[in-house]
């Protein structure tokens, strides 16, 4: 072994200069003006004694705590909690927008915002990783150190600043997890108890049985083709998620606000859609809707109509909600009419990226998210004897390992098929739902039984619905709710 490496030196170590990043503090500030809709992920990555410069600090722990306490962020709500977090500092800093384009033009695009992030946090620890070792070589140089216990601290720094860095001192230890797990335990089963299910009930028992409800954290996926009525499926999940209390935060991309309200408006007082949208109710459907519009008011239910919504701005504002308490089921309607960035990527696999964002979107916010789903076209060639496949999702992509569960919607009636092939019974007013994925349990088939104008769904053994009963018999002709 060659001696020399371990000669000795008696100098002092030298004075380092402390890393930052400022360019890209400014950045992620200024990105936050533009928008902030990628503020869940900025509060997940860093925390304002991360940064180096005391006005952008003080303005990111502003957005932090409007962020966390479930409010505004604009920017009047944010300088009036820089106000009140540091009256003095507030009177001294200058425009957020100027301060943070000081140094020009800074690319702030959503694709920069973990670089971004990332570089902040590495310079932070790299300024902790440099203090500690000073702290000890000075500890090292007293004539009463205690060597194998600087050793000792010097490995538990070690792995506290790599947990830093790699953000697993937001894991939960093993004993806080298995708690948590435990009392969900105790929930599930005292929920189960009661009559209830362990996630929120979608309204059919028998497809309940199957998935447990609509459960905190899965990505449910409903598909079919065009006028099987998953949109009107879905508006019945919502009124049974609302009528339990559970907040339901509606993204309509095809049907406006209004369309939808119609169609809930004719569930509740037992009214067909196509009567309101007419203008022909009679008196006494004009008393059940004028008193379906008290229930309806009262149901925690919120429709957000944009056609060109993202995913990323979804995910923005049901975090946002979700502090709020205003949110506890989603329903996006549907995927492949969201957009989506296209750059430099096939359509299958800009598609493929909203699954993955939407059950990210899921886990994070720990509540179940709805998503429909159109399927190909030719899945329509197989007749009565047809059998959904996940590969018959539109553009699948990453579809069927994403979602928790896969369901597919079938109404024989719609593409004439007057008789059920497996139990010879009338199709007419009667479908399926193929769960084809579960990925907490069994998959298998359910029966259901539906009145068109009512959008009323309930489980096929069952003779009648549930609720106000109606003569079917005399039912215009005319487009319904489930053309959709």
């Amino acid at each position: 072994m060659n001696n020399n490496s371990f000669k000795q030196s008696t100098a002092s170590p030298a004075i380092l200069a402390l890393p930052e990043e400022m360019k890209a503090e400014k950045a992620l500030l200024f990105g936050l003006l533009a928008s902030h809709k990628n503020l869940a992920e900025i509060a997940f990555r860093v925390r304002p004694e991360m940064f180096t410069q005391p006005d952008i600090a003080l303005a990111i722990e502003a957005y932090l705590n409007l962020h966390e306490k479930g409010e505004g962020t604009d920017i009047l709500s944010v300088e009036k909690e820089i106000r009140r977090l540091s009256p003095e500092r507030a009177k001294l800093l200058p425009n957020l927008f100027t301060l943070s384009r000081q140094d020009g033009y800074l690319e702030v695009g959503d694709e920069y915002v973990r670089a971004h992030c990332q570089h902040i946090r590495e310079a932070f620890v790299a300024r902790q990783l440099i203090l500690k070792c000073q702290e000890m070589t000075h500890k090292a140089a007293t004539d009463d150190r205690d060597t194998r216990m600087l050793i000792a601290e010097l490995g538990d720094v070690a792995d506290d600043l790599g947990g830093q860095l790699s953000l697993t001192h937001e894991i939960p230890d093993m004993p806080t997890a298995t708690a948590e797990a435990m009392a969900r335990v105790r929930e599930i089963r005292e929920r189960v108890s009661s009559g209830g299910t362990p996630g929120i009930y979608t309204g059919l028992g028998q497809l309940d049985k199957l998935t447990g409800g609509l459960q905190d954290g899965s990505l449910h996926v409903f598909a079919a083709r065009p006028g099987m009525g998953k949109t009107a499926f879905a508006l019945f999940m919502a009124v049974n998620a609302a009528k339990q209390g559970m907040p339901v935060c509606i993204y309509s991309l095809e049907m406006s606000r209004e369309q939808l309200l119609f169609r809930i408006l004719g569930q509740i007082a037992h009214v067909e859609p196509s009567k309101i949208n007419k203008g022909t109710t009679t008196e006494d459907e004009m008393k059940a809707l004028e008193e379906a519009s008290r229930l309806l008011e009262s149901l925690p239910i919120l429709i957000n109509q944009r056609s060109d919504i993202r995913i990323d701005e979804i995910y923005a504002d049901v975090a946002l909600r979700k502090r709020q308490g205003k949110c506890a089921l989603v329903i996006i309607d549907y995927l492949q009419l969201m957009n989506r960035d296209d750059k430099g990527k096939t359509p299958n696999e800009a598609i493929s990226a909203i699954p993955r964002k939407t059950k990210i979107m899921a886990m994070d916010e720990r509540i179940p998210v709805v998503l429909l789903c159109q399927l190909n076209r030719n899945c329509e060639t197989r007749g009565a004897n047809i059998k959904y496949q996940l590969s018959d999702l539109r553009d699948s992509g990453s579809i069927e390992q994403d979602a928790d569960t896969v369901a597919f919607i079938s109404r024989l009636a719609v593409i004439n098929i007057q008789e059920d092939p497996e139990t010879r019974q009338s199709t007419q007013g009667r479908g399926t739902i193929l769960l084809a994925k579960n990925r907490h349990g069994e998959i298998g088939q359910v029966r259901f039984m539906h009145d068109e104008g009512m959008t009323t769904f309930w489980d096929d053994l069952q003779q009648t619905p549930p609720g106000k009963p109606r003569n079917t018999a005399s039912k215009p002709k005319g487009k319904d709710l489930f053309e959709c």
